[in-house]
């Protein structure tokens, strides 16, 4: 048997920490008769666990061309191990909605590669959500990579700041496994962008109107506006005017001056005043009077 106030000490193997970091509470010990009796008991107390952190984070689009729907490719690693239930929380609020910040269109319909990770957009929020769903506990500095597909660009040029966080379970767990990585958008390509038509076509210092078509790789929203820069030699004769043949649903103001370009251009800004949005790829026939 063990004497009175004899020292022991036990080393108790794979025990494994909450998930979560923060305090532990206290531990119980306790000693007892053969038949259960309590002899001593005392209350430890507990003590504080560090967060896990990520050891490495990269967030990847397939394209960044703006307006566009690409593939999101997240690759990270922790100094901890990642149990079942935890969750991968990308946050999307620092994507700027439309100009007037009245719309933000966040799209991720999956699938997700590899089926371990479940995802899951919560209602009115900015964040994808993606769920552990493996039977094996993932450990400490193993990369994962996490492909989510159909995950819908900014429409606009800009430079986003996305803040990742890792979520464990446990009840009232709060995370500070938080990090950021940064994407930029970029412009898209006008299409079928066809040498505009001046009527007479070839006979200098002569007046008409030039037809622009055009088809946009973005979207140009109800209060955007297109704008075409004239050759040097050009200029507009006023009164002028711009008239939408095909493509957009709406009215049409108008400004003339010499935009851009060291102002050595003149040009024609035209701003979508009501109406519905230009869609991507959609056919864009207008004609300028009087060149």
């Amino acid at each position: 048997e063990i004497e009175t106030g004899e020292f022991v000490s036990l080393t108790i193997m794979d025990v494994n920490n909450q998930n979560y970091e923060g305090d532990t509470g206290p531990s119980i010990i306790r000693t007892e008769r053969g038949d259960g009796t309590l002899i001593d008991t005392a209350v430890v107390n507990g003590f504080e666990l560090l967060p896990i952190r990520f050891s490495q984070l990269e967030m990847v689009k397939s394209t960044s061309l703006a307006g566009e729907l690409s593939k999101l490719t997240v690759s990270f690693a922790t100094s901890g191990f990642i149990s079942r239930g935890s969750r991968l929380r990308i946050d999307f609020s620092g994507e700027n909605a439309d100009r007037d910040g009245s719309a933000w269109n966040l799209v991720a319909s999956g699938p997700v590669i590899p089926s371990e990770w479940l995802l899951s957009i919560p209602p009115g929020s900015k964040t994808i959500d993606l769920f552990y769903d493996g039977a094996d506990r993932i450990s400490p500095d193993e990369v994962t990579s996490i492909e989510v597909f159909n995950v819908g660009n900014p429409n606009y040029v800009q430079t986003v700041v996305y803040v990742v966080l890792l979520l464990t379970p446990g009840v009232g767990s709060v995370s500070s496994h938080r990090d950021s990585d940064t994407l930029s958008y970029t412009v898209g390509n006008l299409s079928k962008v066809e040498r505009p038509t001046v009527s007479p076509p070839t006979l200098a210092s002569s007046e008409g109107p030039m037809t622009v078509t055009l088809r946009p790789q973005n979207p140009v929203p109800i209060d955007g506006k297109i704008q075409v820069d004239l050759p040097s030699g050009f200029t507009f004769v006023t009164p002028c005017e711009a008239i939408a043949i095909e493509g957009i649903n709406g009215t049409l103001e108008f400004e003339v001056g010499r935009f851009g370009c060291g102002g050595l251009r003149s040009a024609m800004i035209l701003r979508m005043g009501d109406g519905d949005e230009v869609l991507a790829g959609a056919s864009v026939v207008l004609e300028l009077n009087t060149i």
